[in-house]
């Protein structure tokens, strides 16, 4: 306590860390193979101290590195004696739990070492293993439930769990253990602002296709989510970003803010009868959205109508991309779709913001336009999605009689709401990913000399040349994968890694608020950096206030004992993200 309140001596501090990271190195060396490298339990034991680690192995991270297991590589040799091995012991040993499950990884892990994976599909050029190893993922549900994550990740144990090679997909490397994602993610400013690292129209571990950005009026260059935005682009915004979606630090104000959310949550819950989960609650989030940012009231039937354009354009966003090009003009509605609700916004961004005249967000064609793009994936993919989708799921624990409810105690004191919520942020992670690539994707009509020289220092990195549109896709040829090299810290995992958890970092339970103001990192909360480009290439999430407000004002005013389950509570059983329940209503007890 007195090192992170900056009070006590630096001697404390000093031996507090080292004490933190000789536990980190316990935990690794935990399921230690032989390997020539790293420490041995009998090195621990022998009270190493942090820079005689640090002499020894170079640093703490290479260290953990080399103490753990061998990294786990989700694509193996392709060895054909091995998978008859795997397919005879696993999937014939019927007795042992989980035996089908196993039989499945035996399959999977030979699949993997074939060459056709790196080849790429779709129009986009994403690589066909990515697009398996995406498809997998789901596929573990009947086995892990709402331990999906750690099965696909760590294959069922967190324990050890630091790295997994080409997964998901060739030359992707996942990240897991918290002090690498947090250490990862707190280099991402600067690294993107210096040109070293580069982002792409990605959310978490998704990779999406542009063609729903695409529409005409309102295309962004690059197209795509907001979170690829070249570095001249995030820096001419990401103030008007943080103006919209941080709560304001005038008391005043954000007495307002708790106020309107309090009585629109309050509203929605007395004058409904049913509950349909997560969908009535995610228009529920859209009006609030809506209301606290623009001072828009959004009637109903408009919210209803956003959520079904917003569910086509999330899932389709994902699909798309394994669509030959022939099949993309019957997406053309939605596309529109789109570009009409960013048509809405630019408007409402212009009239608030005058001085976005003055800014410069080529090659988008205005920085109305690019904030107005930025706005939509906020409402659609960001706190649109992800608000709904963790109040919806603690609903889910508070109801469901499943056995893979990872709650059964399902219930609450009021005076926790806050901390309910943001436990159902840190379990149910509705962000899984934060990804960059080392080395970007070549662009098309480039070669990957040409595609290294556009990054650039000092925030000069530069867009792919904008080539001219495709048949069927109306947008330029796109290489959203080929011949980059890709990392992304797997937030989900870091969220529950005992490493830094504790031993129940795999349980669902109510923790204290100041463990998780310390150890969150589902907001992407390391991402700050005031130091570059003053703040302004910050990748931290800007409404996180905004979003635990909002989970807090539902689960205060909620009472659980006045709603029951229309139907068997034993049907909402859990899965992996980003639904992680299955869909289920709730109505009204009625007084006998």
């Amino acid at each position: 306590a007195p090192c992170l309140s900056g009070a006590g001596p630096h001697g404390a501090c000093t031996a507090a860390r080292e004490d933190e990271q000789i536990t980190l190195l316990q935990h690794a060396t935990a399921r230690r193979r032989e390997l020539p490298l790293g420490p041995t339990p009998d090195d621990l034991g022998a009270n190493w101290s942090l820079l005689e680690i640090e002499q020894k192995w170079g640093s703490i991270d290479q260290a953990v590195d080399a103490s753990t297991s061998e990294e786990r590589d989700g694509r193996s040799k392709g060895d054909t004696s091995e998978f008859l091995q795997c397919f005879l012991l696993k999937c014939f040993s019927i007795w042992l739990p989980r035996y089908e499950y196993q039989c499945a990884q035996c399959f999977w892990a030979w699949v993997r070492g074939l060459p056709i994976l790196s080849w790429p599909i779709g129009v986009n050029h994403v690589a066909v293993g990515y697009a398996m190893d995406m498809l997998s993922i789901p596929l573990m549900n009947p086995f892990s439930g709402a331990d999906t994550y750690v099965s696909a990740w760590c294959g069922g144990s967190l324990v050890g769990c630091n790295r997994k090679q080409n997964f998901p997909g060739p030359d992707t490397t996942s990240v897991m253990d918290y002090y690498s994602v947090k250490r990862l993610g707190s280099q991402m400013p600067k690294k993107v602002y210096d040109g070293e690292w580069w982002r792409g129209n990605e959310l978490g571990f998704i990779i999406n296709a542009p063609y729903l950005w695409s529409g005409r009026e309102t295309r962004t260059d690059p197209i795509g989510i907001s979170l690829g935005l070249i570095p001249k682009q995030k820096m001419a915004i990401r103030g008007y970003v943080d103006n919209l979606f941080n709560v304001p630090t005038r008391h005043s104000q954000k007495k307002a803010w708790e106020n309107t959310v309090n009585s629109m949550v309050a509203e929605f819950l007395s004058s409904r009868d049913t509950i349909e989960v997560k969908t009535d609650i995610t228009r529920l989030v859209h009006q609030i959205l809506m209301k606290v940012v623009f001072d828009v009231d959004v009637t109903w039937a408009q919210a209803k109508t956003f959520v079904t354009l917003q569910t086509m354009h999330v899932g389709l966003a994902t699909l798309a991309q394994l669509l030959p090009a022939i099949a993309y003009p019957w997406l053309t509605g939605i596309k529109m779709g789109v570009s009409n609700e960013m048509k809405k916004y630019n408007t409402l961004v212009k009239n608030k913001y005058k001085s976005l005249e003055n800014q410069d967000c080529a090659p988008t064609s205005s920085c109305s336009i690019q904030l107005a793009s930025t706005v939509w994936d906020a409402m659609s993919a960001a706190g649109g999605l992800s608000v709904p989708s963790t109040i919806g799921t603690g609903l889910a624990v508070l109801y469901s009689n499943a056995s893979n409810n990872p709650f059964p105690a399902g219930e609450y004191k009021k005076s926790q709401a806050l901390e309910f919520y943001w436990e159902n942020v840190r379990f149910f992670a509705p962000v899984v990913g934060f990804p960059h690539w080392e080395v970007p994707p070549t662009c098309a009509g480039l070669n990957a000399n040409e595609t290294a020289a556009l990054q650039q220092p000092n925030g000069q990195s530069q867009a792919c040349p904008t080539k001219r549109n495709r048949p069927f896709t109306g947008y330029p040829d796109t290489n959203q994968y080929q011949h980059g090299k890709r990392v992304v810290p797997n937030l989900a995992i870091a969220q529950r890694d005992p490493r830094r958890w504790g031993h129940s970092g795999n349980q669902f339970k109510i923790r204290s608020k100041t463990t998780y103001i310390r150890n969150s990192v589902g907001f992407a909360e390391m991402a700050s950096n005031r130091w570059v480009a003053g703040g302004k290439m910050d990748y931290s999430c800007p409404g996180k206030d905004l979003a635990l407000m909002i989970g807090e004002a539902f689960f205060k005013a909620f009472e659980k004992d006045q709603w029951e389950v229309n139907g068997n509570p034993k049907r909402i059983k859990f899965k992996s993200g980003p639904t992680y329940f299955d869909a289920f209503k709730l109505k009204k007890v009625t007084s006998s």
